[in-house]
C-alpha cells in the first residue's frame, strides 16, 4: 500500500528538502499509514498528563486555544516555521512572557509524545528561537496600599474575617512578610502552624517540594484572628483571586498584582538574611533570582564592612 503526504510550502527549495526527506523516511520503512497528527497529540496530552500538573487548569486552557490556532498536520510534517508563524502572530496579542509560556507548554507536549508515546522523532518547537524575556516586574506593594485595601474591605489584622473582601486582605498581609503565595496560604491548614515556633509548613507548593517559612509578628497577629475557623482560610482560590482584582480597582491600585506580596516580602526579606536562608524561605532553586532582590548600594554595604 503507498503511502500520501501533500504539504503547502513556501518555495521549490523547501518542497525539494521536504519531499527529500519524506522519501528517506519511506525508502527506511519509518512512514507510517496510522503517523499521528498534531491535534491528536494535544488531546492525548490533555487528557493524560495535564490533569497530573498543579497548573493543569491553565495548561488545558491554553492548549485547547493552540487546536485552535495551529494546524492539524501529521507530527511527522511538523516544521518549525508552522510555530514560528504562530509565534509571531501570539505576540500580537499577548505579552513576551505569555508566548514563551505557551512555547514551553507546547514543547513538553512534542517531548512527551517522542520520549512516551513514540510518535515522532524530534521535537519540532526546539529549533524555534523564543522572544527575548521582557524586564521583570519591579512593583511592590507598601504599607500604604495595604492601609487602604484594609479600610475599603473593613479589615483590621488580629480579627477574623466574615467576607471574602476580608479575607483577600488578611492573606495579602500574610503574604507581604512571608513570601508565601496565594496558593500555598489557602492551603494551609491549623496543623501546618506552630505559633510557638514562629513556623509554618507548607505542604503543597509550585516545586511539589514541601518547605518550613518563618512568621513574624504580622502573619501571627493576622493568624491567630482567624483561630476560630475550621482552616484558616477556609476559601477557594479563584473566588479570592477575582475578589482582590475587584477590590484593588475599586481602592486605586489597578498597577499592583497579589503575587506582587511576594516580591515586597523577599525584598525586605534581602535585607535582612543571607542569600541561602532566603532561598530556603522562598522555595526558589535558582539563586540568581534571588540576586535580584539584594539591592543594597556599594556605599550601604561600604558601611556596614567598617
Amino acid at each position: 500500500m503507498g503511502v500520501t503526504r501533500r504539504k503547502t510550502l513556501r518555495n521549490m527549495t523547501a518542497a525539494r528538502k521536504w519531499a527529500g526527506e519524506l522519501e528517506a523516511r519511506i525508502a527506511d520503512g519509518n512512514m507510517r499509514l496510522e503517523d499521528h497528527a498534531l491535534h491528536d497529540a494535544i488531546d492525548r496530552y490533555i487528557e493524560k498528563v495535564a490533569p497530573e500538573h498543579k497548573g493543569s487548569r491553565w495548561e488545558i486552557t491554553r492548549l485547547k486555544r493552540m487546536k485552535r490556532e495551529l494546524p492539524n498536520v501529521q507530527l511527522c510534517d511538523a516544521q518549525p516555521f508552522i510555530f514560528a508563524d504562530w509565534r509571531d502572530t501570539r505576540l500580537e496579542k499577548v505579552k513576551t512572557s505569555t508566548v514563551r509560556r505557551e512555547m514551553n507548554l507546547l514543547s513538553g507536549v512534542f517531548t512527551v509524545a517522542r520520549r512516551e508515546w513514540g510518535w515522532l522523532d524530534t521535537n519540532p518547537i526546539a529549533d524555534v528561537k523564543k522572544p527575548k524575556n521582557t524586564q521583570p516586574r519591579d512593583v511592590l506593594i507598601t504599607p500604604s496600599d495595604r492601609a487602604t485595601l484594609n479600610q475599603l474591605a473593613g479589615y483590621e489584622p488580629g480579627q477574623n474575617c466574615k467576607t471574602l473582601r476580608q479575607y483577600a486582605c488578611a492573606a495579602l498581609a500574610v503574604a507581604c512578610v512571608s513570601a508565601m503565595r496565594m496558593s500555598e496560604i489557602i492551603g494551609l491548614e491549623w496543623d501546618d502552624i506552630d505559633v510557638h515556633r514562629k513556623v509554618a509548613r507548607l505542604r503543597d507548593t509550585k516545586n511539589d517540594s514541601s518547605r518550613e517559612v518563618p512568621l513574624r509578628k504580622l502573619a501571627i497577629q493576622v493568624l491567630e484572628g482567624l483561630s476560630a475557623n475550621p482552616k484558616p482560610f477556609p476559601v477557594d482560590r479563584d473566588s479570592l483571586s477575582v475578589t482582590f482584582m475587584r477590590l484593588k480597582i475599586e481602592a486605586g491600585l489597578n498597577h499592583i498584582r497579589f503575587h506582587d506580596s511576594r516580591a515586597t516580602a523577599i525584598t525586605d526579606l534581602a535585607h535582612k538574611l543571607p542569600i541561602n536562608t532566603l532561598a530556603r524561605i522562598s522555595g526558589h532553586r535558582d539563586l540568581k533570582i534571588l540576586q535580584g532582590y539584594y539591592r543594597k548600594s556599594m556605599s550601604d554595604i561600604a558601611s556596614e564592612l567598617d
